[in-house]
């Protein structure tokens, strides 16, 4: 493809035209396996002539195509060619593009550098060292803040990475390198700065190349302390001391404008001194006390405005890593404690006008920010982390401290509630920040209290009156709502049945809500109390029950579920996602029996909605609840009526064949789980709907899109298990498919499960033919892909075929020898005995101890064979061992376990849906694998007295193993039966 048709249709994927822009992104899809498509991306790219748009999709298309065929496991990986151009001219791209599109190449050199750096990339990181030097010393600021910038990006992995041999093998490398070049150049910029006064410009760029030269400091110290940082730390202090007290009064800024450059510098400065007040107090202790100085008098300084958030919450982060530290003491200086509760926290936590706009004009911000901990880094989170942090050697002080301001706020506010609403908002944070403990106040809540503030006290107090003042008037306050609504979200966990029972009948009036957020914290609400556990214990297999008994939910579910589709009717809401997971939990919640008179009228809303949600799906969380809906009523009332899987079809036929009509990549996958769930569902023969459906599955353009295989291949599996004549027919194809899939790293797993399905379902005339390419094509991958994960799949597949068919380990063997003869035996030990154990599932362990026995004792060519007959003892062990494991079972649910995912949203890879799950099958389910086993060794040993059992009491690798073994088969016998003295 040439480059002016690249940039059209680059343009055309920008078009506001849904068709043009999924008709360029198809054709740029073809076009991405053509060698040089990656490089005509990049010249796109970097040509300064294009516009800013078209710049900025190339280089989103060329992350994608590095993060998607980077990788030699792919199906189509990048060339060697290619990839070294890449490498030649990413660095240079990278200091010369734009902020926005050097963002999307700084994520693909990343995913470059997890591949490459530094054993396939050696020249990187000297040609960095070495550039950044020259653009010091010609004081070409810019060009050093883009080297900085792209080290930062390549880094930037090594604080989250886990701790390993190779990580620290790498940093070593890195910092032989870097770690002198990186102390001179953060000195050259610092004297440089002291230099720049009356150029605020200059100042501006020097100042931003500090922040980015720390933020690689910080990387590379994240794991553990270099030895060159520790020999030198004196002179990284003495620079970061300095620049804590740098001002430009022309770089000061408005309060109410984004952060800027001294106050970035600062940020990342406080940030590097927490982590080494966490990580490294002994080296840093003697510097502790000039930088707590220095940083308590910047943070009280600090104004208000959101210029200075960064600055102030990584401060207060850095003041409760001291309270947390053995420094700790530092606190009890003077008057340290009450000056930080009340001239630090205190402050911070206060509701301010920015907060107040957001509350009205942005809620959707406001909501991330807020709820459920998602606010780490706004002011009052960390200042609550802060307050924990004290309490942990000051309880009793600060609870004192605090607690006459928590009463002191309650009365102001009780005086005048009109006017002093902020009071109490404040009084409400505060008790909360007192009173968690520990745990997560996300999934599960404040599982945990500190027992400074008795929490059932303070609901009746101070949030049940605001709770049922908000039911009469839920437009009233909504801030104070809101704060009540997310108090009993969070210490759900702590109130009892009877504080459920008072507020569940609460709940439809709050739903009904105005505010944006008042309704969302009441959905979320709602959502999380429905997931609380009671204390009882549950039965085998079963979470325990829920806290809140369905006798006191059914009469709400009518009203609630009325109120939360109600929400999505709301400006501002159409598509909120905490009110469709309400509406799901409540479903979940009801079951089929409470929810059937309903199931119509909640079908017909969704319906409504998912066609709405077509013509733009702009919200991944929204829409995946919206299909797990749609999957638990499937779920839920099928199980509990056969017949209505009819009804359901017809009902959701026609939307979702519009889905695949439109081609709603976002939705396909979800389309194809749910149409397999219901074909699982059905009984009898295919109707003709589904047989409509099947030849265009078969196409191999549908397999494409990635993100739609697991759920196609799903899909592929559930009509196999119908045995439908059409589709057996259709076996080569459907073959041909397994071998598209075996062939990537990344749908391999989906091949062989496909794989395996069509071998449970085909019949052995059907099939014999084909199994020779199968082995051919599954060998083939072996070669290039030798991985745990790739041999439990395959050899799941092929115990099926085993298991499933009358001499199907008769031609497994002569399938693969037939290749070349003793091929079998070699793969038999080094792919399948060698990976058997880690076979995890129950189904998965059953079919391969029946397929190893059948091999072992039912297919008379492994015991010609000298290789395999050598094998045999190992061979009978390796059986046993898969059953003994089977028996003991691994661990449960925990009990309690929540039963929906937490987090919910597609990504490029693919979006599960939970409550469509795929039904647990084990092929030859019925067969008793340790009788058999049993029966089996009889009949051998009667065929072969006195050859093959003494084999395997000198097998054992130790006295211990042998007689495990022969406990093991004694009890085999006696369940079959048979008097283990009469096999020898």
């Amino acid at each position: 493809m040439q480059d002016a048709v690249i940039k059209q249709c680059l343009e055309m994927s920008l078009s506001a035209d849904r068709a043009a822009g999924k008709q360029a992104e198809e054709q740029l899809r073809l076009a991405e396996g053509q060698p040089g498509f990656s490089l005509i991306l990049l010249s796109i790219v970097g040509d300064a002539a294009v516009s800013p748009g078209l710049r900025q999709a190339a280089a989103v298309f060329f992350k994608n195509q590095v993060k998607n065929r980077w990788d030699e496991g792919e199906e189509k990986p990048l060339s060697a060619e290619d990839k070294l151009k890449i490498k030649e001219g990413l660095l240079r791209l990278m200091v010369a593009v734009p902020p926005l599109v050097q963002r999307q190449l700084s994520e693909a050199l990343a995913i470059v550098c997890a591949h490459d750096f530094p054993e396939k990339w050696p020249t990187l990181l000297p040609e960095l060292v070495q550039q950044l030097g020259a653009a010091t010393q010609a004081r070409d600021w810019a060009l050093d803040l883009g080297l900085l910038q792209t080290c930062n990006s390549i880094f930037m992995s090594y604080r989250h990475e886990f701790k390993s041999d190779a990580l620290l093998t790498k940093l070593k490398y890195v910092l032989e390198l870097l770690a002198a070049p990186l102390l001179q150049l953060a000195q050259a910029l610092a004297a440089a700065l002291e230099g720049s006064a009356a150029d605020a410009a200059a100042a501006g760029k020097l100042l931003s190349c500090l922040e980015a030269s720390t933020q690689v400091h910080l990387s590379l110290c994240s794991q553990d302390l270099p030895e060159f940082f520790e020999d030198h730390m004196r002179e990284w202090m003495a620079c970061f001391q300095a620049l804590l007290q740098y001002q430009h009064p022309a770089l000061a800024g408005d309060a109410d404008d984004p952060p800027g450059p001294v106050e970035l510098l600062h940020a990342a400065i406080v940030e590097t001194l927490a982590l080494y007040i966490s990580k490294y107090e002994e080296e840093f202790q003697p510097f502790l006390p000039a930088f707590v100085q220095l940083v308590w008098q910047r943070l009280i300084a600090t104004g208000a405005g959101p210029r200075y958030d960064p600055l102030a919450t990584t401060s207060i982060k850095f003041l409760t890593s001291i309270a947390t530290s053995v420094h700790y003491t530092l606190f009890s200086q003077g008057n340290a404690l009450s000056d930080v509760c009340e001239r630090i926290v205190l402050p911070n936590m206060k509701l301010v006008e920015g907060d107040e706009e957001m509350f009205e004009d942005d809620p959707t911000e406001y909501i991330r920010r807020d709820i459920e901990g998602s606010d780490a880094d706004t002011r009052r989170r960390v200042c609550a982390e802060l307050v924990r942090g004290l309490c942990r050697n000051y309880a009793a002080e600060v609870s004192a401290i605090f607690g006459r301001y928590v009463t002191s706020m309650l009365a102001e506010h009780a005086a005048n509630p009109g006017a002093n609403w902020k009071a109490k908002d404040v009084a409400i944070y505060l008790v909360t920040a007192l009173s968690i403990r520990a745990g997560n106040t996300g999934a599960l809540g404040a599982t945990q209290t500190s027992g400074l503030v008795d929490i059932p006290d303070f609901f009746r107090t101070a949030i049940l009156p605001e709770l049922e003042g908000g039911a009469a008037k839920p437009d009233e306050l909504p801030v104070l709502k809101a704060d009540a609504i997310k108090f009993v979200a969070t210490f759900r966990t702590q109130l009892d049945v009877d504080a459920y029972r008072r507020v569940l009948p609460l709940m439809p009036a709050l739903l009904g809500a105005k505010s944006v957020v008042v309704h969302t914290y009441a959905a979320h609400a709602l959502e999380r109390v429905l997931t609380v556990k009671s204390g009882q214990p549950a039965a085998p297999g079963q979470s325990a029950p829920p806290k809140l008994p369905m006798a006191d939910l059914a009469p709400h579910v009518q009203p609630l579920m009325a109120s939360l589709f109600g929400v999505l009717k709301k400006p501002g809401s159409s598509e909120n996602d905490y009110a469709m997971k309400a509406i799901l939990r409540v479903a979940t919640s009801a079951g089929g029996a409470q929810l059937a008179p309903l199931v119509g009228e909640v079908l017909s809303e969704l319906k409504a909605i998912l066609a709405r949600v077509c013509a733009n799906p702009s919200q991944p969380a929204f829409n995946h609840y919206l299909f797990e809906v749609v999957a638990a009523l499937v779920r839920d009332t099928c199980a509990a009526n056969a017949a209505a899987v009819d009804a359901f079809e017809a009902a959701l036929f026609p939307p979702f064949q519009t889905v695949l009509q439109m081609d709603v990549a976002e939705f396909t996958p979800y389309v194809f789980q749910i149409f397999a769930q219901l074909l699982e569902a059905r009984r009898g023969s295919l109707s003709g709907a589904y047989q409509e459906l099947f030849s265009p599955l078969l196409v191999p353009a549908m397999w494409e899109r990635r993100a739609n295989v697991p759920a196609l291949s799903r899909l592929l599996r559930a009509y196999a298990s119908t045995r439908d004549a059409a589709v057996l027919h259709s076996l080569p194809q459907m073959l041909g498919i397994f071998q598209k899939l075996v062939a990537s790293k990344a749908t391999e797993g989906e091949g062989c499960a496909l794989l395996a399905a069509l071998f449970e379902a085909a019949p052995t005339g059907a099939l014999a033919q084909y199994v020779p390419e199968i082995a051919r094509i599954a060998l083939t991958r072996w070669q290039h892909n030798r991985t745990r994960k790739y041999a439990l799949a395959l050899c799941h597949a092929l115990g099926v075929l085993v298991c499933c068919h009358e001499g199907g380990g008769a031609l497994l063997i002569s399938s693969m020898d037939g290749l070349h003869p003793g091929t079998f035996g070699g793969f038999f030990p080094a792919v399948w005995l060698d990976h058997c154990g880690a076979q995890g599932g129950d189904a998965e362990r059953h079919v391969c101890a029946l397929a190893l026995a059948r091999l072992a004792l039912d297919t008379p060519a492994f015991l010609q064979q000298e290789g395999l007959r050598a094998l045999w003892p190992r061979t009978i062990e390796a059986a046993v061992g898969l059953l003994e494991r089977e028996a003991v079972g691994g661990a449960g649910e925990e009990d309690g376990a929540d039963d929906m995912p937490e987090e919910a949203g597609y990504s490029a890879a693919y979006a599960r849906l939970h409550h469509a799950a795929e039904k647990s099958s084990t092929p030859c389910a019925d067969v008793d694998v340790r009788a058999a086993l049993a029966t089996g060794l009889q009949r051998l040993s009667a065929a072969q007295p006195g050859q093959l059992m003494p084999l395997l009491n000198t097998y054992a690798t130790s006295d211990q193993a042998s007689g495990a073994l022969r406990t093991h088969l004694g009890t085999y016998f006696q369940r079959a039966g048979i008097d283990p003295a009469s096999v020898h």
